[in-house]
């Protein structure tokens, strides 16, 4: 369910709703979904679905797969683009704003119903795939890549021989081997 309906926008100030970005500490990273948009004559009511994503939460990435039923159309993140959120229930669903477009600082809010995983997804020859949480924070910390705290683009780095990576950027963990290649 979808906290404000009918399209109301909400700004980065105390504007709109009452809601501030400020309120939204957590990150969320949209990989894919699946769903469908309502309409009734040619009106956006709603669109739902079901997708995977990963929740950037105390400097760490955790993937989750999720339900979820917008007043507005939801959108994949791309390349590295997250998404402010909060819990509005901890550990079961999370409440994202996403930006409207065409509209700087005006946000729509979206509810989801989360089930984290003991991982992190990411995609690999455009397939989904899953790595360690463990393996992926070396990562993180290796390419000071953190967008909790404003670090959104990963800093380049050579790869290490063997390595896999996260969307083109080698993915290392925190032992000087290489990582395994997760399993196709």
């Amino acid at each position: 369910m979808c906290e404000l309906a009918g399209g109301l926008l909400l700004s980065t100030g105390a504007g709109a709703g009452g809601r501030n970005l400020a309120d939204y500490p957590l990150r969320v990273q949209i990989l894919d979904w699946k769903g469908f948009d309502q309409s009734t004559l040619g009106t956006l009511d709603f669109a739902k679905g079901i997708g995977h994503g990963n929740l950037f939460e105390n400097s760490a990435a955790r993937g989750f797969e999720f339900t979820f039923r917008c007043s507005d159309r939801l959108r994949a993140s791309v390349g590295f683009e997250t998404f402010p959120a909060k819990w509005s229930k901890a550990g079961l669903e999370l409440d994202m704003l996403t930006p409207v477009i065409g509209k700087p600082g005006s946000f729509n809010s979206c509810r989801m119903k989360v089930e984290l995983k003991d991982s992190v997804f990411i995609f690999r020859n455009r397939q989904l795939m899953a790595v360690p949480i463990a393996t992926y924070k070396a990562w993180m910390v290796l390419h000071q890549y953190d967008p909790e705290h404003g670090m959104n683009d990963p800093i380049l780095t050579a790869p290490a021989p063997g390595a896999t990576g996260v969307n083109g950027v080698p993915l290392v963990p925190a032992q000087a081997s290489p990582a395994p290649a997760p399993k196709q």
